[in-house]
């Protein structure tokens, strides 16, 4: 909370500065400190910055006045990401430009509020694209993709958002503006700041511009939907395609529990929902001929023919591939329909231990009587565990499935894994980032204090 004087002061300032049509908040003059705008206690002050140097005449004036700061992008993030101790927040959205397509040297330069689908599109259209695209591609920002290093179902083979940021135009805590790399694919000199700030979630610094790496629209690729009487008969699946050499985009797992749910949701005649399947597995591959391909999915449907329950369905064209993943994108829309509510347990283990985590989960879950939905992707082990439950947020109903979340995540630890995949640490995930991993935690407070000696950057969050 902050004096109505202060904070008026800043208001009018940031008005003068930016447009009092991008400033909003609320105050209550008859109290001597700022009272609930909308958006909580914690955010009495929503700026709405046209530039970089907008964001950074923000910046400057609450780092003068020692008012912690945060930034907003899409706000699709999922642990909570700017909900700590932020008193102004810091609107991406009019950072919306696409500055530049350089065919020759295959980049792309854009401001951090692009919406992530209207990127790709864009790309498309030249024949190019960044490989790595959320599931909330329609509404989360390119900014946010970065500072969350977001990952996608094609990360096991080409990574994580980072592996495409070459450079990055960010604000620092004192409002400096500088460049963090160069447009290059080979950079050598010196650390890698261009890394320290990707996945870093605004706590270090606010990305406004990147210049991404891009790659080749493939010339074919197809989707398989494979049916099995098992959990565990999917995951031996994926083992034998790895096994055979093959080299998928994509692996998603989908178990029975998800599966019911999501055809229950979309209401529709989709292939294998009845009581004898027990897991799906979408497998996606791409290939530079459509003759490749042909050869590619004979080998797929070998490998998965020692343990399907049923037919593969292949799909070649969009639609068709759009009807096999239908089920798989509505799980979140099924999750979140009516009374219930889920824990989101994004962590990821090396795929030799799949199998390990799923037992450990079923062993977890069966102890505390919590039920659980899993799915997600196979091919790198970022499953998404969903546990779920329908009471209120004090009930000893979420408080169990925190603390099997809890058990969870200390499984993960003994299998060298992660807790966060791809959807970050924010304040959901702070506690277990400080427990499980004590000494990364403590030297990512020290690169914090040394970025951000006041600590007014996304206060609270991370570390």
């Amino acid at each position: 909370m902050i004096a109505v004087n202060l904070y008026q002061e800043l208001r009018q300032r940031l008005s003068r500065v930016l447009g009092s049509e991008y400033v909003c908040g609320l105050f209550n003059e008859n109290s001597d400190t700022v009272v609930n705008a909308g958006l909580g206690d914690r955010w009495p002050l929503l700026v709405k910055p046209g530039s970089s140097d907008e964001i950074a005449v923000v910046v400057k004036c609450c780092a003068e006045s020692g008012i912690p700061v945060a930034t907003r992008g899409g706000g699709t993030g999922l642990v909570h990401g700017i909900q700590a101790g932020a008193v102004v927040i810091i609107s991406t959205e009019r950072l919306n430009k696409i500055i530049e397509l350089n065919l020759l040297d295959r980049t792309v330069t854009t401001e951090a509020g692009v919406i992530t689908a209207v990127l790709k599109n864009h790309l498309f259209e030249k024949g190019l694209r960044m490989p790595v695209i959320p599931g909330s591609e329609d509404s989360c920002f390119i900014g946010g993709n970065i500072a969350t290093n977001a990952g996608s179902p094609a990360s096991a083979l080409y990574g994580m958002f980072r592996h495409y940021v070459l450079n990055l135009e960010v604000v620092l805590a004192d409002g400096t503006i500088m460049w963090t790399g160069a447009n290059v694919l080979k950079n050598a000199a010196g650390y890698s700041l261009t890394q320290l700030f990707t996945g870093s979630e605004g706590t270090l610094g606010i990305i406004t511009k990147a210049v991404l790496k891009l790659i080749p629209v493939p010339k074919a690729s197809v989707t398989i939907l494979a049916p099995f009487r098992s959990r565990g008969d999917a995951v031996k699946a994926m083992e034998e395609i790895i096994k055979d050499g093959l080299s998928p985009v994509l692996l998603e797992l989908i178990d029975e529990t998800a599966l019911r749910l999501a055809a229950s949701y979309i209401h529709d005649d989709f292939p294998y929902t009845d009581d004898g399947t027990g897991a799906h597995l979408l497998v996606g591959a791409e290939t530079d001929s459509e003759e490749e391909l042909i050869a590619r999915i004979a080998l797929y449907e070998k490998a998965l023919s020692v343990h399907v329950s049923g037919e593969c369905l292949v799909a070649t064209d969009q639609q068709a591939k759009d009807k096999l993943w239908k089920l798989r994108e509505s799980i979140g829309a099924a999750l979140s329909s009516g009374k219930m509510l889920y824990r989101d347990v994004d962590a990821v283990v090396p795929r030799s231990r799949i199998a390990q985590l799923l037992d450990m989960v079923d062993e977890i879950c069966a102890a505390n009587e919590q039920p659980v939905v899993v799915f997600g992707h196979l091919l790198d082990g970022n499953l998404h565990t969903m546990l779920l439950y329908d009471a209120g947020p004090e009930s000893p109903a979420k408080e169990k499935a925190e603390y099997c979340a809890e058990k969870i995540y200390e499984a993960v630890s003994k299998l060298m894994g992660s807790i966060s995949g791809e959807h970050g640490i924010g304040t959901l995930q702070k506690k277990y980032l400080a427990e499980l991993y004590p000494q990364q935690y403590t030297l990512m407070k020290k690169i914090k204090l040394a970025l951000d000696p006041k600590g007014l950057l996304n206060k609270g969050n991370i570390v």
